[in-house]
């Protein structure tokens, strides 16, 4: 389990399909290969996916969520984005095994929410 610590609380994060599917909801994604590239959202767009992630990270935990976006995005800062980023790559990574039964060690290009540009 992965948390986001802010001033005063500490947020579950958690980025799966229903937090991907409530945030293609909200912004009335339809074509999942707008959710390419993370770097390519705006500053909006990402406090929103943020906000889904922890949505529903609380909602495991069995917390009533009651914050809105606008709240959350009061008590972030920079280093709370760079935090979540780190919690999204663990979250997202496939850990997909090559046929030698380790890791693949070589750079593939991903798609469908890759954060490329990132240097977190």
């Amino acid at each position: 389990m992965d948390y986001l610590k802010l001033p005063g609380q500490t947020l579950r994060i958690e980025v799966n399909w229903n937090a991907i599917a409530d945030f293609c909801e909200l912004k009335g994604i339809k074509d999942l290969t707008e959710l390419d590239d993370l770097s390519k959202m705006t500053a909006k767009d990402l406090l929103d996916f943020i906000y889904c992630a922890a949505k529903e990270g609380e909602r495991m935990d069995g917390k009533a969520f009651k914050m809105t976006a606008k709240d959350l995005g009061s008590g972030l800062k920079t280093s709370h984005i760079v935090e979540f980023m780190h919690i999204y790559r663990n979250q997202s990574d496939t850990g997909l095994v090559n046929e030698g039964g380790k890791e693949s060690t070589k750079k593939k290009k991903r798609k469908f929410f890759s954060w490329q540009n990132s240097r977190v």
